[in-house]
C-alpha cells in the first residue's frame, strides 16, 4: 500500500466521492443513515456545492495518489443554541486501506478540525460494529447513550450508539 495523504475533498472530486459513498451503503446498509436510493438520487451539483461551501463543515478524503479511498464529514450544527456542537459521520474506508493507519489518520484529522471549531463532537455507531467503536473509543470518543430503535432497515429495527468527545 502506497502513503496515503488526508486532506478536503474538493468539488470537482464529487463524482468518486459519490461513487464512493454509494459502494459503502451497498456493502454496508446498516452503517449509515442514507439509504443507498436516497443517496443515488442527490444531484451531482448539490454535493459539488457541499464541498465547495465556506465555512467549517468538510469531508476529508484519503487519497492514495488521486485515488479516493477514504472520507469522513464533519458538519456543525446551525441552530443558535446548538452551534458549539458538530457531527462527525459518513465514516468509510476501502478494503485497501484498512489495516494501513489509514482510519486512525482520517478520524485524528475529524477531531483536531472538531477542536478548532466546536466543544462537542457526536457521533453514531452500530452497537454491533466492534471496529468501528475501538477506532473511536482510541480518539477520545465516549458513549453517552442508546438511542433504541434508531434505525430500521428492511422492517428490521436497530439501536444507535450516541458516542461524543466533549473538549
Amino acid at each position: 500500500m502506497a502513503q496515503f495523504e488526508i486532506r478536503p475533498v474538493r468539488p470537482d472530486e464529487a463524482e468518486a466521492w459519490m461513487a464512493m459513498r454509494l459502494e459503502a451503503l451497498l456493502a454496508h446498509p446498516r452503517a449509515f443513515g442514507d439509504s443507498y436510493e436516497e443517496a443515488a438520487a442527490r444531484p451531482i451539483a448539490e454535493l459539488k456545492a457541499r464541498l465547495a461551501a465556506p465555512g467549517p463543515d468538510v469531508v476529508l478524503g484519503v487519497f492514495v495518489g488521486d485515488a479516493l479511498q477514504g472520507t469522513a464529514a464533519f458538519t456543525l450544527d446551525t441552530a443558535a443554541k446548538m452551534r458549539h456542537k458538530a457531527l462527525m459521520g459518513a465514516v468509510y474506508l476501502r478494503p485497501a486501506v484498512r489495516g494501513t493507519g489509514a482510519a486512525d489518520a482520517l478520524i485524528a484529522a475529524i477531531v483536531a478540525h472538531a477542536r478548532q471549531h466546536c466543544a462537542v463532537l457526536r457521533a453514531v455507531v452500530a452497537p454491533t460494529n466492534e471496529a468501528a467503536r475501538r477506532l473511536y473509543f482510541r480518539h477520545g470518543f465516549t458513549p453517552y447513550g442508546i438511542e433504541p430503535r434508531g434505525q430500521r432497515l428492511d422492517g428490521v429495527d436497530y439501536d444507535e450508539e450516541l458516542i461524543a468527545i466533549v473538549f
